[in-house]
């Protein structure tokens, strides 16, 4: 009994000391806890629903996320976390929505939360979305209480590498049968240093809530806990828990919290982060942390530690297409129409999925573009649809993407019936073009184009075999493939 008392006291603590994004400040993201909760400006992947949920309004394809941690390694504190979110049209024309649902404690102490959330973006450069929280509570021996509450979020777009945030938390300041539970704001700013590279800063300050009344202290429980808690703490230490109750929460009230996390991506599987956070009673907390990125799955791990309780670890996993790809473009970053995927064609004026796609075909068929003027040349782009996007698209010279010259055939005669010659050397199906393709048998134009199509949108094939995928080609087609293909 005296381990779920003390669990209890913990319990009833921490809901005046952390109570926020759920009752308690637990940050349901382990990518997140690793760079110090400074995400407000990043806000990049599904997690962006309970820190700035304006992020989600740039997530071009359905993500699922799923976290679990334990609260200082106290099984008694557990949490979880499961998260769903989906575009709504075309690359999220219509907005984003999410469906999320957050648990924690045990018996005698559980918080849930279930959450709706929708952002929208306006132009390409800015989104808003907010959080709708259904949230329950229930504790032994005291009943249950349940409260709706709302979440604000701002995100914009500086440049290609500054992003701003904010977020306005319990911004309808809920209240849990008579104690009020705590707003908060945070506004942050990131900043791309390196192309593999990422710096935040977050400020969080909590806003003074109509509390008259609002007591935590060790009275204000029933007799029959007290009692119980009594034969475990003497009278000093229940006079130091009142005292530390009373005094934490009038410093938190007056004091910010500051937040500063870095991101380095090694590579495209790998990624570390660190960050430290000052809170208003002048601690310092460290965390740390890393990530596994493998085609459309990403595992994440971190660390928290806390000057008196110990380390917080947790483990979260994100599913889904473009996992943390950011595909809105500022309104001041240029957009370079020989490396630019489809949907960041589609982030231009006038331009819809089937401009983009006669975008890239063009490229790919007539080795780039050598001035952003030759874009003309597209079919559905003309002067007019050129005077809007000229002072967004750039030609940088780097080698377009998707495109390899193909080599020279050699003239034949022709004849009543034509048979195709197979490619002397294997054909890499991450690099050809359209007719180098068309020399694989059974390949025509149309067919070699909606393997360029494929890759466009999913991505480089890591294995031949992944060619099956593309419409079209199934297990004959591919036998017939497999001794000329290759991917590197």
């Amino acid at each position: 009994m005296s381990r779920k008392i003390i669990t209890l006291i913990l319990m009833l603590a921490l809901s005046v000391i952390a109570a926020q994004g759920a009752f308690l400040q637990q940050e349901p993201s382990s990518r997140a806890r690793g760079m110090g909760s400074a995400f407000t400006a990043i806000a990049d992947d599904s997690s962006a629903v309970f820190f700035n949920p304006a992020g989600i309004a740039f997530i071009a394809s359905p993500q699922f996320q799923s976290m679990y941690s334990r609260l200082y390694n106290m099984e008694e504190l557990s949490y979880g976390v499961v998260n769903y979110v989906n575009p709504i049209g075309e690359n999220g024309n219509w907005g984003t929505y999410s469906i999320n649902m957050q648990y924690f404690g045990y018996e005698l102490y559980k918080e849930n939360i279930i959450g709706l959330s929708y952002a929208s973006r306006f132009g390409n450069s800015t989104s808003l979305g907010f959080n709708l929280k259904f949230m329950g509570l229930d504790i032994d021996t005291l009943g249950t209480a349940n409260a709706i509450a709302l979440d604000i979020g701002m995100l914009h777009m500086l440049t290609d590498k500054i992003r701003v945030g904010a977020f306005l938390h319990n911004v309808s300041q809920p209240r849990i049968g008579a104690e009020y539970l705590p707003r908060g704001t945070t506004v942050g700013i990131s900043y791309k240093l390196l192309p593999q590279l990422m710096l935040s800063l977050d400020i969080f300050q909590e806003i003074p809530s109509s509390t008259e009344g609002t007591t935590y202290g060790f009275t204000d429980l029933p007799d029959e806990i007290q009692e119980e808690i009594e034969h475990v703490l003497n009278d000093e230490e229940l006079d130091m828990y009142d005292e530390y109750l009373e005094n934490f929460d009038a410093i938190k009230k007056a004091k910010p919290e500051y937040r500063f996390g870095l991101e380095y991506n090694l590579n495209q599987y790998f990624s570390f982060r660190s960050g430290i956070r000052r809170l208003p009673d002048n601690y310092i907390r460290y965390s740390g942390g890393f990530s596994l990125t493998v085609k459309n799955i990403s595992i994440d791990y971190s660390f928290v530690d806390h000057p008196a309780l110990g380390e917080t670890h947790s483990i979260s996993m994100i599913f889904g297409e473009n996992i943390r790809k950011f595909l809105a473009k500022s309104a001041t970053a240029k957009i370079d129409i020989n490396t630019a995927t489809k949907e960041e064609l589609m982030s231009l004026p006038r331009i819809g999925e089937k401009t983009a796609e006669a975008i890239i075909q063009y490229r790919n068929e007539h080795g780039g573009f050598k001035s952003i003027e030759d874009i003309m040349n597209v079919p559905r782009i003309g002067p007019a649809t050129f005077e809007n996007i000229k002072d967004k698209i750039t030609v940088d010279g780097s080698e377009p993407v998707n495109y390899q010259p193909s080599t020279p055939k050699t003239p034949t005669a022709p004849t009543s019936s034509s048979v195709k010659v197979p490619p002397a050397q294997k054909v890499n199906i991450n690099t050809a073009g359209v007719e180098e393709l068309s020399t694989l048998p059974g390949i025509g134009p149309k067919k070699a184009q909606t393997i360029i199509d494929h890759r466009n949108t999913h991505g480089k094939f890591n294995t031949i075999e992944e060619l099956k995928n593309v419409k079209g080609i199934g297990d004959k087609t591919f036998e017939k493939l497999e001794p000329y293909l290759t991917v590197e």
